[in-house]
């Protein structure tokens, strides 16, 4: 199978033919969960599926910070935002701020998606400070 590679200055994610990448996290009850991260450059921000939220402690939602994110048939949503962590590649770990839908759920379209990770997150240098 030929892979694909995500490149931007700062990092290299490799799919294999296709966006979508195994990721794990730690759920509130000390499991880990694994699932899938859809890569889509042509999204700014990073969406956690609402599913997840019943998995995650809710000190990782940031009280008072949302944001209105439109969807791919032009409704704007009000997102809250969440910090979560998360690993994919090779054991690599990663947090950044996800926003959640309570209008959107990703399980209709495959279950077991975690979320997507847009081109904010592709251009933040790994371990690097958050200038956002």
């Amino acid at each position: 199978m030929e892979k694909m590679k995500f490149e931007t200055k700062l990092k290299t994610l490799k799919t294999n033919n296709s966006p979508l990448i195994k990721a794990a996290f730690q759920g509130k009850d000390g499991n880990v969960y694994f699932g899938i991260i859809l890569i889509d450059t042509g999204s700014f921000d990073c969406i956690l599926n609402k599913s997840v939220m019943d998995l995650l402690d809710d000190s990782a939602v940031r009280k008072g910070d949302s944001k209105h994110i439109s969807t791919i048939k032009g409704e704007s949503n009000e997102c809250y935002a969440v910090d979560f962590t998360f690993k994919m590649g090779n054991n690599q770990e990663f947090s950044d701020v996800f926003y959640v839908s309570e209008a959107s759920d990703f399980d209709q379209i495959l279950v077991g998606m975690i979320g997507i990770v847009g081109s904010k997150f592709l251009i933040r240098p790994v371990g690097g400070i958050n200038l956002s």
